[in-house]
């Protein structure tokens, strides 16, 4: 069963509204589950700081998860 805050997320993805940087970052990986942070700093305009306070306070809420690792360019990802 999917919490109140998690039908909420998908709820304003399905509608297609993005009221932040944090929902922007839901809706990429919604879209692409298997994104990397890597990716996700090359698709949008967001910082690398505010990207990885996002990307916190979801796996905090239980939204998201890392599910692996990349090395690019000697770079853990």
């Amino acid at each position: 069963m999917k919490s109140q805050k998690i039908n909420r997320y998908l709820e304003n993805l399905q509608t297609g509204f993005i009221k932040n940087k944090t929902d922007e970052v839901i809706k990429l990986i919604y879209n692409n589950n298997q994104i990397t942070i890597y990716e996700l700093r090359l698709r949008t305009t967001i910082s690398h700081q505010t990207l990885t306070s996002a990307i916190s306070n979801l796996m905090d809420d239980g939204i998201i998860k890392i599910t692996g690792k990349t090395v690019i360019n000697k770079k853990h990802y």
